[in-house]
Parts: structure tokens; sequence; C-alpha cells
């Protein structure tokens, strides 16, 4: 009887593994995830979203911000970040080619040309306006090109996901991990599903070096016909410089109609216009520009 315990007790102790996650429909073709990937996120073309963000700050810690963001894709933003206590923290808008900044808390303005290093003001991720767009309609920037070269995978973790392995001519290559979207289970010989999530995706430079990585969580339905999902979360890591992002969202306005003044912000009498201290020398930033 003791022996008996004993061999029940060993394997408890060890801890079981875990199971392995098959792919349960036929694997899809690079191309075609690919093409999911991108029509996926061409549908939103614009978007409102309110929610808080917990950034780095300058002590070393990190804060949570309530925001207010409107893009208009490809490259035009305007976020907002106030604090419960403080009020008004934050604003910055951009038409992807100029920037102004508004710090009432500071008591000043600033206006520049677009940078990666200014549009890291508020989020405190160095990225240029198209990849930040790309990100908060719940993508991700894709590499492009007509050199491009594709290959596949399965990563049996989180359930199991897709691998889309990307390179570009330049020698850049992207990792993109895409997950079935929930529904009925996949019949013997059936077709692979015709809807991904895309829930990460890691970016590495031609040195090999990975700069940017994306995740994605708790995907929801939005109201639009065909199905349209975005996430929740969201957390953005930009590796070059060492800081991440995470962002909880609590509304999403898909596809409104935004005016072109929203994305720009006049200096308010009685404040003071700065300098721009990322206007000069800085460290490159790896991007996405062809």
């Amino acid at each position: 009887m003791r022996a008996r315990w004993f061999t029940l007790l060993v394997p408890a102790l060890m801890g079981c593994p875990k199971p392995v996650a098959l792919r349960p429909y036929p694997a899809p073709l690079p191309t075609e995830l690919l093409s999911q990937a991108r029509q996926s996120q061409q549908r939103v073309q614009s978007i409102k979203r309110y929610g808080k963000a917990d950034v780095p700050d300058d002590k070393g810690g990190r804060v949570k911000l309530d925001i207010a963001v409107a893009v208009q894709r490809p490259a035009k933003l305007r976020l907002s970040a106030e604090s419960m206590l403080a009020g008004p923290l934050l604003t910055l808008a951009t038409d992807g080619q100029s920037y102004q900044l508004l710090d009432p808390q500071n008591n000043r303005y600033l206006s520049s040309v677009v940078t990666p290093c200014a549009m890291a003001r508020l989020l405190r991720v160095a990225l240029p306006p198209t990849v930040l767009a790309d990100v908060l309609t719940g993508g991700s920037p894709i590499l492009a090109g007509s050199d491009l070269t594709l290959d596949t995978a399965w990563d049996s973790q989180d359930g199991g996901r897709e691998v889309l392995k990307l390179a570009d001519g330049q020698g850049r290559r992207q990792v993109l991990y895409l997950q079935a979207v929930p529904g009925p289970q996949a019949l013997p010989g059936a077709a692979p599903p015709k809807a991904f999530d895309l829930v990460q995706t890691e970016l590495l430079g031609s040195d090999g070096q990975p700069f940017l990585r994306i995740r994605h969580q708790r995907f929801a339905n939005q109201e639009a016909e065909p199905t349209l999902r975005l996430p929740k979360q969201s957390q953005i890591e930009d590796l070059v410089g060492k800081s991440e992002v995470k962002l909880r969202w609590k509304e999403s306005e898909v596809n409104p109609a935004l005016p072109a003044e929203l994305f720009s912000l006049p200096q308010p009498a009685g404040i003071p216009s700065d300098p721009d201290p990322c206007v000069g020398p800085q460290s490159p930033t790896p991007t996405l520009s062809p």
C-alpha cells in the first residue's frame, strides 16, 4: 500500500506537463495569413478610445493615467492624459508631419517636426506616428514590399497560435502570432479559419536585434459587419529605449468622422513656447519606413 501511495504522490509533486495544443484545422498558407492580418487592420481607418495607460515616470517608477485617443490612419493622432489628483497633464496632436504638445502643469507649449522622440512625450515609447496609429487601432505595423519571404509554424502555447515569419530585402524580420477566432469546432478536412486575432508581434532590424514588441489581449467584438474584433488590452515595448506602456481600453468607437482640426493644437494665450529638446543629434530609432 505504501509503495502504491508513493507511486501516486511523486508525479503530483513533480507537476504534470501542460498538454500540447495541436492545430485543430489544416495549416493555412502563409499568404492567406498575411492577407487576413492586413485586411483586418485596414478595416479600422479611424478610432476614438478611452482607457488607462500604465507608463514609466521620471523617477524610475510607473504611473497610471486616464487617456483619450483619436487616430486617423495612417499618421494623425491626438492623445490626452490626465490624473485623478492633478487634473489635465499632457495633450499631444500631430498630423504626421508636425506636432504640438501642451503641458499645463508646467505652463509650457512645444511645436516642432515629428520625431519618434517627440512621440514618446506622452506614452514613453519612441515610435513614429504611423506605428503608433497601427498599434492604437488594435493592430501592428507589418513589413511590406515585393521582396518579402514568408514562412509559417505552429506554437502550442496559449491554446495554440499560428506563427507567421516575414523577412524583407533590407534584412529586417518580423514574427507575428495569430490565434484563430473562437468558433465551431473544425471538422476533419475543413478549411482553415478565415479570422485570426493578432495577439503578438516582434520586429527585428537588419542587425538581427529586436526593436519592437507588441502584445494584444482580451479581444472583443465591435459593432461592425462583418465581425470586427479589437483588443481591450495592449502592451508596447520599445526595446531600443527600454521602455514599455500598458494600455487598457474601456470604450472604443470605430471609424468615426474626425475633423482635421482635431490633429493640431493652437498655442494658448499666456503659455510660452519652449524649444523642442528632441530636435538635434539623437540616437537613431529603427522604423518601418521603406
